[in-house]
């Protein structure tokens, strides 16, 4: 007798696009004289990168996937880190308006160097 098998629709592309978001974020803001006091640290976002990276790698390639719990595991890295991502575009949204006031194009210069 034959099982049944589910076939998940989510694919690995989506998580290398949050990675690489993430690593963009990184580098723009890292040494960026826009954004001194980067909050969360960069540090954090390097962190939950990272383990969202490992978490990908564990749940392995199409074909050759891991379990369940590692599907659950990579999730919730993911959206670790996509929470982190949505408090840095806050902190860099605030940061152009403190620095621009109501000049909207250089605020829109000072939010475009941040890697959003």
């Amino acid at each position: 007798m034959e099982f049944p098998r589910i076939a998940l629709k989510v694919g690995q592309k989506q998580f290398n696009k949050l990675i690489d978001t993430a690593n963009k974020v990184e580098n723009d803001l890292n040494g960026n004289l826009n954004f001194t006091v980067v909050s969360p640290p960069l540090v954090s976002l390097n962190t939950v990168s990272a383990e969202v990276t490992a978490a990908l790698a564990k749940w392995g390639q199409k074909g050759s996937r891991g379990s369940h719990a590692d599907y659950v595991d990579l999730c919730t890295k993911a959206q670790n880190l996509h929470l982190i991502l949505k408090e840095l575009a806050q902190y860099v949204a605030n940061t152009a308006e403190q620095a621009a006031g109501t000049d909207y194009s250089l605020m829109a210069s000072i939010m475009t160097t941040s890697g959003f």
